[in-house]
């Protein structure tokens, strides 16, 4: 995910982070900032100037991400919304639950324990990073639902080729 702001006296800086890997870069009026440690960064912002500035960073991409310059705090990427991270966990939680007990596997089989839990775990989390690029919350519940549906479809079929290959 890559967010630019603009700050009075600093310019643009833009904070990029990988989902997959963790690892961020912060960039001020294009250039990359030295990296000093996990979460502290140091930039030149005139290059004509030898003053240098330092940029801490706090939490993370699904957490929110703020830049600390000069004893200011900048909020580069909201948190997640309450009803975002609910909606997640149900789609993790329901295919644990219902895949791991029989009454309701006879009625709609739906493979639990660590194949369901695995497929919805990728779901609710691929949900999530997509929800963080919507502007509006109508969009993003649409999108965190459709996930859980397809959670629940990939959980159907795993359930019935494990079904198949008992019989």
């Amino acid at each position: 995910m890559k967010k630019t702001i603009v700050i009075a006296g600093l310019g643009r800086v833009t904070y990029e982070e990988s989902f997959w890997t963790g690892k961020n870069k912060v960039y001020v009026n294009d250039v990359l900032a030295t990296k000093l440690d996990k979460k502290t960064f140091e930039c030149q912002p005139d290059s004509n100037s030898k003053e240098t500035t330092t940029i801490n960073l706090q939490g993370n991409f699904l957490m929110g991400v703020t830049l600390n310059i000069n004893n200011a705090s900048y909020r580069v990427i909201e948190k997640l919304k309450w009803y975002e991270i609910l909606i997640a966990l149900l789609t993790f939680v329901f295919s644990l639950v219902w895949g791991n007990s029989i009454a309701l596997v006879a009625i709609f089989p739906i493979a639990g324990g660590a194949i369901g839990g695995g497929i919805a775990g990728i779901c609710a989390l691929s949900g999530l990073v997509i929800c963080k690029s919507l502007p509006k919350a109508w969009q993003k519940v649409l999108v965190l639902l459709g996930f859980f549906v397809l959670s629940v479809l990939l959980g159907y079929l795993a359930a019935e080729i494990i079904l198949s290959l008992m019989a």
